[in-house]
């Protein structure tokens, strides 16, 4: 009857660790992404906010000119009559509606193609620097504003003031993003860890495991490579061979607690 509940209580338990390091794992990637938001999350959030502002824009502007346009091809035959005036403005004001939603779309979809790609490389300058700071920040700024400058064909005068106005940007929401990070990082601390390491004797390896809980390895035989893969994620990337070869030789000293050292 134990024999039949231990392996109960052994899932039992290695669920609970496995959501435990889920909830870690989630912890230290929004602990370390910028603005404590992880980047698909921030990339996604930010070109909704930038096509719905472009949007909005667009609209306004769209409905005006399209408004302006309408009189302007219609300046020769204005109406006389009451009825006539009516479905003037009404035709005017469709006219206005449609252009200013056919200007929202384009103006939305060009700002979010652009914040887009600011985002993407300040991702990819992080990963190629393996840091996020400020820096990093304005490197994007100033690759997106000569982008924009390049595809518009702007004069030289105009690219240098577009690429100060993405300096002063970058540097400005640089400056921010790290301001709050290292605020956000000091305010939060671990809440437990999990630690590994691999120490070599002089007979051949031993393994010692440091975790919160230790039940597992009293399970000779039985899943230790999925419970391997749950206390050392990084270490299971190494080759299995090299597990399995360490397994064998401490798997005796495992189920009764942790490996004698050489010589003890």
């Amino acid at each position: 009857m134990a024999s039949q509940t231990e392996p109960e209580d052994t899932e039992k338990l290695w669920a609970e660790e496995q959501l435990k390091l889920r909830a870690e794992r989630a912890r230290k990637t929004k602990a370390e992404a910028r603005l404590s938001i992880p980047y698909s999350v921030r990339l996604l959030l930010a070109t909704s906010l930038s096509f719905m502002a472009g949007g909005g824009l667009g609209v306004s502007h769209g409905a005006q000119q399209a408004g302006l346009r309408f009189r302007a091809e219609n300046a020769h035959r204005l109406p006389n009559s009451q009825a006539g005036w009516y479905f003037y403005h009404k035709s005017k004001n469709y006219n206005m509606a449609l252009g200013g939603v056919k200007e929202g779309l384009k103006m939305g979809a060009r700002i979010s193609f652009w914040t887009a790609g600011f985002f993407a490389i300040e991702e990819l300058f992080d990963r190629y620097r393996r840091t996020k700071d400020f820096l990093n920040t304005v490197l994007a700024s100033l690759v997106v504003s000569g982008s924009f400058s390049l595809w518009n064909r702007f004069p030289i005068a105009t690219a240098a003031r577009t690429a100060r106005t993405g300096l002063a940007i970058g540097l400005a929401y640089g400056l921010v993003e790290d301001a709050l990070g290292a605020i956000d990082g000091a305010a939060q601390k671990p809440k437990w860890k999990q630690r590994e390491k691999v120490r070599r004797g002089s007979s051949g390896a031993m393994l010692e495991l440091e975790s919160l809980s230790n039940v597992f390895l009293a399970q000779e035989g039985r899943g230790i490579r999925k419970y391997f893969k749950l206390f050392s994620p990084s270490f299971v990337d190494q080759s299995y061979v090299s597990i399995d070869r360490q397994l064998q030789m401490h798997v005796g000293p495992f189920a009764h607690g942790r490996p004698a050292r050489d010589g003890s």
